[in-house]
């Protein structure tokens, strides 16, 4: 009797099932590239025009995101400037009782609960970073494989 894959599957009645995508996989596939291409496989291809008209797909997505991201920290910093007479709690300052003698000064606990988020603030942006410095490389040895697996067929087909 062989080991041939034929008779193993035969023998144990295996099958798979289909593969599905998962929600994620398909909200990520249908976001707009804004007419570029959003084939995977482009980015292997031998025309460097498709390569690139892929990763600027990409690119666009992202700078659209980051465009949402500075308009909506223009409007907080604007809001912030403009101050707690003009806009009130808009300004991101809370409004103050005066004390005993009429002098307005924020509460002890406000300082502590500063400290706090700007604390996670900058421990968010660390993780991120840690998080984002991996995966670079990796996308830098994909990059030099799959260059490296187009110059060996290239070399094959000349």
């Amino acid at each position: 009797m062989s080991l041939g894959a034929p008779a193993f599957s035969e023998e144990f009645n295996l099958s798979a099932e289909d593969y599905v995508q998962p929600s994620r996989v398909i909200l990520m596939h249908s976001l707009p590239r804004f007419g570029h291409n959003a084939n995977f496989a482009k980015l292997v291809s031998s025309n460097q025009e498709e390569q690139v008209d892929y990763v600027v797909g990409i690119l666009a997505a992202a700078f659209f995101i980051l465009s949402i991201f500075i308009f909506w920290a223009a409007a907080i910093m604007s809001c912030k400037c403009m101050g707690r007479r003009q806009i009130g709690f808009l300004s991101g300052r809370m409004h103050l009782q005066p004390d005993k003698k009429g002098r307005f000064r924020p509460p002890l606990y406000l300082w502590k609960l500063r400290y706090t988020f700007i604390f996670l603030g900058c421990a968010i942006v660390g993780c991120a970073l840690m998080l984002a410095m991996p995966a670079t490389k990796s996308v830098i040895n994909a990059s030099k494989s799959s260059q490296k697996i187009h110059r060996e067929i290239r070399g094959l087909t000349d």
